[in-house]
């Protein structure tokens, strides 16, 4: 009878622990933050400012993320929320954002957060700052996404969409990183993530045909000038 017991109670902390892990990613807008008693400019305890992210300068956990400010030159992490004096600072329509800002001394910075992609989930959309690419990235499970512009904020944000239908169902980490690639550092505003069941378009009929036909063109217009080799 208590072998049978230790069976039961095992299975259903078996089934406990896998449903711990198996949770769904939460606080994707950063608006979930406990800032009472805080002023801007002092640092505030990560589990209060970014609940369920992690935060990172170079491979260095942190502890702690910056309120209502920006650093100049320097790898940090901040969050800032409508009182922020910046306008530009701010995404237009939303209440929190995290800034990642790579820097000194040459660290890039990131958050992250581990967790179940819904198994219904085919793209990732957020909004961020511009410039995409040298200045920062995206990945799953270590992997980056390649994200593209879907529509543009202002002249200062848009949203971006990539493609993860790959790694729906499974638990993984999303980190999204600043990356330090010269001085000084790529700085990402980030805010508004979310998982979405529509996957990323692909190129229309039309437009492959026109590609189509300017490959055809090229193709002609190079052969004539000895370009591409013959067969």
């Amino acid at each position: 009878m208590k072998q049978l017991h230790s069976i039961i109670w095992a299975g259903i902390l078996f089934i406990g622990l896998g449903n711990g892990f198996a949770q769904g990613f939460v606080n994707l807008d950063f608006a979930q933050a406990n800032l009472s008693g805080y002023t801007a400019g002092v640092y505030v305890p990560i589990a209060n400012a970014i609940p369920g992210w992690t935060g990172y300068i170079g491979t260095n956990q942190q502890t702690t993320v910056l309120y209502n400010d920006l650093a100049i030159g320097s790898a940090v992490l901040s969050l800032l929320d409508t009182n922020y004096i910046s306008p530009a600072a701010i995404i237009p329509g939303s209440s929190d954002m995290v800034v990642i800002q790579a820097g000194f001394p040459s660290k890039p910075a990131s958050i992250a957060q581990s967790a179940m992609i819904p198994a219904t989930a085919k793209s990732i959309l957020f909004a961020a700052n511009y410039p995409y690419g040298s200045g920062w990235q995206v990945t799953i499970a270590g992997k980056i996404i390649p994200v593209t512009q879907v529509s543009a904020i202002n002249s200062n944000y848009a949203f971006f969409e990539g493609d993860i239908s790959t790694y729906a169902g499974h638990v993984d980490e999303l980190r999204f990183t600043a990356l330090y690639v010269s001085s000084p550092g790529g700085s990402l505003f980030l805010d508004s993530i979310q998982f979405s069941a529509t996957p990323i378009p692909e190129p229309s009929s039309v437009a492959l045909a026109a590609l189509g036909g300017a490959w055809f063109i090229l193709r002609r217009w190079s052969a004539r000038r000895n370009i591409f080799p013959q067969s």
